[in-house]
């Protein structure tokens, strides 16, 4: 499969392949290091208790939807999306919408009942994505507005993502 996704790379121009590697797993660790790979990045997966109560919602001037009542929104997701890249080092992929999408919305991991939408009266302003591997939910990417940081709207669309997955 590496061998496969090798050829693919290199047929569309690519010069590097990047994968997600746990910590904890030494065994594919030392696969992909046998093989040339070395380590660029430094992510790292943290598990959160959840506490009885996690904290207030929203700001009243912003409506939290979840991405299947609201599927409309996901051209403003991407446009949050643009702008908020610029912010994550490393980042600036430059993608596409229907890249983007195909990642970020239409994955099979992605559950649309967990997946949160800000929207304000401009439009979209935020956003809050979530895997579920069978019992477990892995954090994906959360994303607000320039104009809309600093009023605790990225913590509202965690917080709601929270609630809904206890």
């Amino acid at each position: 499969m590496l061998a496969h996704a090798s050829q693919l790379g290199r047929e569309l121009g690519k010069q590097q392949l990047q994968l997600e590697v746990r910590q904890s797993d030494e065994y594919s660790h030392g696969f992909l290091r046998r093989r040339g790979f070395e380590r660029v990045g430094g992510e790292e997966a943290v598990t959160l208790e959840l506490p009885a109560d996690v904290g207030d919602a929203a700001p009243p001037d912003v409506e939290l939807a979840t991405l299947a009542s609201r599927p409309d929104a996901v051209e403003g997701m991407y446009e949050v999306f643009v702008e908020a890249e610029q912010d994550v080092p490393g980042e600036d992929t430059g993608q596409s919408f229907d890249a983007w999408r195909a990642n970020e919305i239409d994955r099979p991991s992605r559950d649309h009942e967990l997946c949160f939408v800000a929207l304000a009266a401009e439009g979209v302003v935020g956003y809050a994505v979530l895997d579920v591997f069978g019992a477990e939910g892995s954090h994906g990417f959360t994303a607000v507005r320039l104009t809309w940081r600093r009023r605790v709207l990225a913590t509202a669309l965690k917080v709601t993502q929270i609630r809904a997955a206890t």
